[in-house]
C-alpha cells in the first residue's frame, strides 16, 4: 500500500460508510492491525446486514506473514466463487 492511501485511508475512514452499504461485501481485518482499530472496523460492519466480517487471527494490516497472506486469499476467494450467496 502506498504511503498516500495510508494517509487518504486515515483522513477519509472508509469503513464508516459500510452502514450505507446494500449489497453484499465482505470485509477482511486483522485482528493485530496497527493501523485500522480493528474494533472500529468490526463495530461499522456489524451496522449492515449486507456486511461479512472476517477475522484473521494474528494478522497486521498488510498480512505480512504467509499465514495470513494466504488466509486473506483463501477468504477472497472464497467470496468470489459465491459463498456468499
Amino acid at each position: 500500500m502506498s504511503a498516500e492511501m495510508v494517509v487518504e485511508l486515515s483522513i477519509l475512514h472508509p469503513y464508516e460508510t459500510f452502514s450505507f452499504l446494500d449489497i453484499p461485501t465482505r470485509v477482511i481485518h486483522g485482528d493485530k492491525d496497527s493501523k485500522v482499530p480493528y474494533s472500529v472496523t468490526k463495530y461499522y460492519s456489524q451496522l449492515s446486514k449486507s456486511v461479512d466480517f472476517q477475522t484473521i487471527e494474528g494478522a497486521d494490516h498488510a498480512f505480512k506473514t504467509p499465514s495470513t497472506e494466504r488466509k486473506s486469499f483463501e477468504l477472497i476467494i472464497e467470496w468470489l466463487y459465491g459463498a456468499h450467496s
